[in-house]
């Protein structure tokens, strides 16, 4: 379930928001401006797995391409995304076979230099309740349950968590 692409086509099944995205093989630079039109100039780029300090590329121009094409463009299938100014965040939950149990909405500590050795890089989770709206905690609640509840549709069992990106321009809440 570590699978980016897999993940956001399970958000789609169960009517989770994701941040507006293609799920395309990008094999050059003219391929990638062709499947994400729409998607606005400034791109991130996610291959399947690994670690967001490892394998998300922020794409503006020919030349950032040209910096990480290499492994863009080995995958069979990547995530385009519209860029966004997200703050992080991270929810915890565990699929039973009663249903779903979700834990509270936690702050993502990304790319901080004296936690993590490469930017961007994950170092941990917080809890204050405070740190987010109501109205973000219940959508991100919401969208963790119906995660699960879909999960738990496909045979899935146990611990999983999900990363939400609240778009700091809109306030919209979507899957990470």
């Amino acid at each position: 379930l570590d699978n980016k692409v897999i993940t956001t086509r399970i958000a789609e099944e169960a009517g989770v928001a994701c941040v507006p995205n293609v799920l395309a093989r990008v094999d050059s630079y003219e391929t990638l401006r062709e499947v994400s039109k729409g998607l606005g100039p400034d791109l991130v780029i996610q291959t399947p797995f690994g670690d967001s300090g490892h394998t998300t590329f922020f794409i503006s121009d020919e030349a950032d391409w040209r910096e990480y094409a290499g492994e863009i463009a080995e995958e069979p299938e990547v995530k385009v995304m519209k860029r966004i100014r997200p703050r992080q965040a991270a929810v915890e939950a565990c699929v039973t076979r009663r249903g779903t149990i979700v834990a509270p909405l936690m702050t993502e500590l990304v790319g901080f230099e004296e936690l993590t050795p490469y930017e961007g890089g994950w170092c941990g989770n917080e809890i204050f309740a405070d740190a987010f709206t109501r109205t973000i905690r219940d959508k991100a609640r919401k969208a963790t349950f119906a995660m699960g509840e879909q999960l738990r549709q496909e045979g899935y069992h146990g611990y999983f968590e999900l990363d939400f990106l609240i778009d700091e321009d809109t306030g919209q809440v979507y899957l990470g």
